[in-house]
């Protein structure tokens, strides 16, 4: 089972494995919710649960792994008068978490715990706990405590979210990206009370490091920017990406981590300082990691291990030792028709294209 949303490239990706494998796969969308049949009967002998959605069915006591890719929003039909949408939202999200099969023997990743795991605060706690090295940070709604940090901070400061950093503009998705913050900024609002503001140590940086933890498989991606882009996720942002060793000292963090937040998988991100010390950043338990197979032909790694865990096959994978499988960058293509929609990079989803 596979719950997601309809933008979703890592889920329609790994579908595709499922296909090739001739496994049985119930994907269900955000989007689909409202439109969705249910049908729950519980009595003191029994309980029967299932869910329906354009014609595919599925009990929910027969699902063996469940695959948590993105947060539900459920949001109900056009039908239902505003005044009444949040409460129906509401009974949508109850349900559909009332009927999550926690009896599955494999969850990749618990929700509750991937909720946690999302807040960055919560990371940086988590991290301090285990020594793991990362950028001095501070949360305030005071003006000057903020000023103070900045100017304490001879590199300066990034401002950045505390969440995920999405959210609607109309019909449109944004994002909050990190960016340098000045002292001077702050004289603007030095008589304001501004809503609580993450500001972190700037890391004088060339590269970056992204370090994909997958079951037992871990993928190293060294990133560079030729513009000296603090965040190189932004849409105009040049980068080149290439795969390289993942230092045993990184890669033992990055599972102590996840160990700690109990996950499986996770999108780690590193800033390399000039003096050669990484520090951590952040984490993220539902990363984007499929641009990264495709692009940089990882021998179609990531996709494998994603798909072993979700069968219970749990090796680790590396993209040397994918070649008895067959190769995802060719049949991706020509495959989609299979999954029922059209492909959409939206700029938040997948800001560049790696160069080189």
């Amino acid at each position: 089972m596979i719950l997601s949303d309809r933008s979703d490239l890592s889920a329609d990706y790994v579908i595709v494995a499922l296909l090739e494998r001739g496994l049985p796969y119930f994907r269900l969308n955000s989007e689909d919710l409202s439109e969705a049949d249910y049908s729950v009967q519980f009595s003191t002998d029994s309980a029967e649960s299932a869910v329906t959605v354009f014609g595919r069915s599925l009990e929910l006591n027969t699902v063996a792994s469940v695959w948590f890719r993105r947060q539900f929003s459920p949001r109900t039909a056009h039908a239902v008068a505003p005044a009444q949408s949040r409460f129906a939202d509401g009974e949508l999200s109850a349900l559909i978490e009332g009927l999550l099969p926690r009896h599955a023997s494999r969850w990749i990743d618990d929700p509750d715990r991937v909720r946690l795991a999302e807040r960055k605060l919560y990371q940086l706690r988590c991290a301090n706990a285990l020594g793991i090295r990362f950028p001095n940070t501070i949360v305030s709604s005071d003006i000057g405590e903020l000023r103070a940090f900045a100017e304490a901070h001879s590199t300066g400061v990034v401002c950045k979210p505390m969440f995920r950093g999405l959210f609607q503009s109309g019909t449109e998705l944004r994002s909050a990206y990190t960016r340098i913050a000045s002292p001077a900024e702050f004289d603007v609002l030095k008589d304001t009370r501004v809503f609580p503001t993450l500001l972190q140590q700037f890391i004088p940086k060339g590269r970056d490091l992204r370090v994909t933890v997958i079951g037992r498989s871990a993928f190293g991606v060294e990133i560079e920017t030729d513009d000296g882009a603090v965040d190189w996720r932004l849409p105009d942002a040049t980068a080149r990406c290439r795969p390289i060793p993942i230092d045993s000292a990184i890669e033992s963090a990055c599972r102590s981590l996840l160990e700690h937040l109990g996950l499986t998988c996770g999108a780690f991100d590193f800033a390399l300082s000039p003096e050669g010390k990484w520090y951590f950043l952040e984490v993220n338990p539902v990363g984007e990691w499929a641009w990264l197979d495709i692009e940089l032909d990882l021998g179609s790694g990531m996709f494998w291990s994603i798909t072993s865990i979700k069968t219970l096959d749990n090796e680790p994978v590396s993209a040397t030792s994918t070649s008895a499988y067959p190769s995802l960058q060719d049949t991706w293509i020509s495959t989609t028709t299979l999954l029922g929609h059209h492909y959409t990079f939206l700029p938040v989803v997948r800001p560049f294209r790696c160069n080189g």
